[in-house]
């Protein structure tokens, strides 16, 4: 099962992963600010991230630098309402899985996930970790 931690702050687009992605079978958590993703990262382990780019008036590639920081196996995924050539090469540079444009089809949401998920066991398995 895949953990995964879904940041946004619109309430609709957090309700429609986390029923998307549970339904697949994962377990989601979600956090619908900067802050509470902030506390959500620091006591729990991620397999994969998934960040809106603004977030109460924050850019959310500064949580995704956080991520990539405290969890180096978790795969992050930026999306974006407002995409850009500018945001989607800042996030490469941050080793972003991936970058999604809102609104997101559920197929590619699943199909993301499911590669990312996967990209996150392969690290655990370089590194000797095991997500707990």
């Amino acid at each position: 099962m895949t953990r995964i931690l879904v940041v946004d702050d619109e309430e609709s687009i957090c309700f429609s992963f986390n029923r998307i992605l549970t339904d697949a079978g994962h377990e989601v958590m979600v956090a619908n600010s900067y802050h509470n993703a902030q506390t959500l990262i620091a006591t729990n382990e991620f397999d994969v991230a998934l960040v809106d780019r603004i977030l109460d008036n924050r850019n959310g590639m500064e949580l995704v630098g956080h991520i990539v920081k405290t969890q180096p196996c978790c795969s992050t995924v930026l999306f974006s309402a407002y995409p850009s050539f500018q945001s989607a090469s800042e996030g490469f540079r941050h080793n972003l899985f991936a970058y999604l444009t809102k609104p997101v089809k559920k197929a590619d949401l699943c199909t993301i996930v499911e590669q990312a998920g996967r990209t996150s066991s392969k690290r655990r398995l370089t590194r000797g970790l095991e997500i707990q």
